[in-house]
């Protein structure tokens, strides 16, 4: 069985040498052509001209064109002979089989075959250097953001000393490297908007990840925070004034994550405790809306970001997130809450802007510090 070096020049320049091979194919084809044009006119000048001289003299240059001619169609084989001695002077150089084939076959199966396990070889290094695999013949030596993930801790280096390292595409910065090792602070409306528009979308599996590491949230539970943050919609949907509020829909997505730990850990409690008087939210309705969203994360992009924002950089103010009335004002007002951000009016809120409203009671507020 012959063994191919991955990291063969030949393999990794068979495109190159694919194209000097067609370069030679039109040369055997195209010399040879303007040779005979060219003998024939200069034959056709001298026999019209009747000097012996010019005769001669037009026989020997085709005589010359014509060696010229078959010279071309032997370049093929010197080439093999040199190959040959190539490989049977070193074992090292073996895989040259595949400049071989390229330069003197292009058009053959061989040298497409070559091609493809080149751009596979590729694909397969950009993979390997994803999952932070040590392969000495892929380091690649650039300042990034790694996870150790038996230290649970995330470094920008160069080269990580942890065996166990993944390359982390999402943060881009050493801050936000440094960043992902714990809670960060929570985020203004610019801040939300620009990293919104700027961040690649996270997995289902990140996001969970994220949730039982930081928060000891089960499955049950984190569907029933993500379910809440779908259902409402404000990281996509458009308020009457045609604007998306990326910010109202951070902060929505925080309420859930608040009142979970503020003690409601039971996903039935949960989903009573985040729909407050409004008893249309279960466990099981919530749920169905997270799980709608996990199918066809694509479509929903916006909400796995809003949640990914909301988990890493949680606003503990955001209690409550609904389009009240005055009436409810006063009752919010009457249990110690304050007005936190005020969004617009969205189609079906009966014109009534969409509030966020942050308590202080139950040990609710600062729970970042008792962790």
């Amino acid at each position: 069985m012959t063994v191919i070096d991955r990291d063969s020049f030949c393999i990794k320049t068979s495109s190159i040498w694919q194209l000097i091979g067609y370069f030679l194919f039109v040369l055997k084809v195209v010399v040879p052509l303007i040779i005979i044009i060219l003998g024939v006119i200069d034959l056709v000048k001298a026999l019209t001209s009747s000097k012996d001289d010019e005769v001669n003299n037009a026989a020997k240059m085709l005589a010359i064109r014509a060696v010229i001619g078959i010279s071309i169609f032997f370049i093929p084989s010197i080439i093999s002979l040199i190959f040959s001695f190539i490989k049977s002077a070193s074992p090292y150089v073996s895989a040259a089989e595949a400049c071989q084939s390229c330069l003197l076959k292009p058009f053959y199966e061989d040298c497409t075959n070559y091609k493809a396990y080149a751009k596979k070889t590729q694909d397969d290094k950009k993979d390997e250097l994803s999952q932070g695999k040590d392969d000495e013949d892929y380091k690649v030596h650039i300042e990034s953001c790694y996870y150790c993930a038996n230290d649970k801790k995330y470094v920008w280096t160069y080269s990580p000393e942890c065996s166990d390292r993944i390359y982390i595409q999402n943060y881009k910065t050493q801050e936000d490297c440094e960043d992902a090792n714990g809670f960060g602070d929570p985020l203004t409306k610019e801040e939300v908007e620009t990293m919104h528009a700027q961040m690649a979308t996270p997995t289902y599996q990140e996001l969970l990840d994220f949730a039982q590491e930081y928060y000891g949230m089960s499955e049950a539970a984190f569907k029933v925070v993500f379910g809440w943050a779908v259902n409402e919609g404000y990281d996509r949907a458009k308020n009457l004034s045609g604007e998306v509020d990326t910010y109202l829909g951070y902060l929505n997505d925080c309420v859930g994550i608040n009142h979970y730990m503020r003690g409601k850990t039971d996903p039935d409690e949960l989903a009573r405790s985040i729909g407050g008087a409004d008893t249309r939210y279960t466990a099981s309705s919530l749920t169905n809306k997270a799980n709608s969203a996990i199918n066809n994360p694509k479509d929903n992009a916006p909400f796995f970001k809003g949640m990914y924002l909301a988990l890493k950089y949680p606003d503990e103010n955001a209690h409550d997130c609904y389009g009240p009335s005055q009436a409810d004002q006063n009752w919010y007002k009457s249990q110690g809450g304050e007005l936190y951000y005020q969004g617009k009016a969205y189609p079906g809120a009966a014109n009534y802007p969409i509030q966020v409203w942050t308590l202080y009671y139950d040990g609710f507020k600062h729970w970042k510090e008792e962790m």
